[in-house]
């Protein structure tokens, strides 16, 4: 078996990275994992290197190399820490550590390179962020069957979420999911990579075969316009029973 440690200047309270916004949001723009739309991560507050030839650390991990794998480590747990925080809902929070799915789902992949074929970057960082969502979802359904988690000192009921809150979280992250799906591979592509899982330009250039860093942000921000407006477009739909 395959155990993958935290680097160590990694902790689970690693704060989010902060977001600069390039303009102020429209409150009535789609829910993007507790974002706006306007908003990209700080490049420049990351103390990771990013890692720009995923393909051959893969290929060196798969072969035990600790280097490559202290690599992906310390790249790829704190975000797939912070993305599962940002989906998993409050109610779930206590009876799962979201840095606990994201060391799972990282070790499981590094585990599975051997009989795993991805073609290029972007196929890792979709499989991790499906990964994920899928741990998420799980965690969702047990909270819904058994109750949520409360804490001692959140007993009082103005701390809970109501059920009118659940159901509207619950429904906006569907919607967002389903206008997600609606949008063109390469699209979809551009979202997870740079607004989920928060990677570099230079990693997302890698992720979608741009040729350039400034090609990625064109292409990130031509996919968040195909977003919202699918993300309208579902809006306006009535909901078929």
């Amino acid at each position: 078996m395959v155990y993958m440690s935290a680097p160590r200047h990694y902790e689970a309270d690693t704060p989010e990275v902060v977001l600069s916004p390039v303009d102020r949001p429209n409150p009535e723009e789609l829910p993007l994992d507790g974002r706006s739309t306007h908003e990209q991560p700080d490049d420049s507050l990351d103390p990771t290197p990013p890692i720009t030839d995923t393909l051959n650390v893969l290929r060196l991990a798969k072969g035990g190399d600790d280097e490559a794998l202290n690599r992906l480590c310390a790249r790829y747990l704190p975000r797939l820490h912070r993305l599962a925080t940002r989906k998993l809902p409050p109610e779930a929070r206590g009876m799962v550590e979201t840095v606990d799915i994201a060391q799972e789902v990282l070790s499981n992949a590094v585990r599975r390179l051997d009989g795993a074929h991805f073609e290029n970057a972007g196929d890792f960082q979709a499989y991790l962020r499906r990964a994920v969502v899928n741990r998420v979802v799980d965690e969702a359904r047990r909270v819904r069957r058994h109750g949520p988690h409360v804490e001692h000192e959140d007993r009082s009921p103005d701390n809970a979420p109501s059920p009118l809150d659940r159901v509207l979280r619950e429904d906006a992250l569907d919607r967002y999911e389903q206008a997600l799906e609606r949008l063109r591979p390469e699209d979809r592509l551009a979202i997870q990579t740079r607004i989920e899982l928060e990677l570099s330009y230079e990693e997302v250039a890698e992720a979608l075969g741009k040729p350039s860093a400034d090609a990625a942000r064109k292409a990130v921000g031509r996919a968040l316009e195909a977003l919202k407006r699918e993300w309208k477009k579902r809006n306006r739909e009535p909901d078929t029973v």
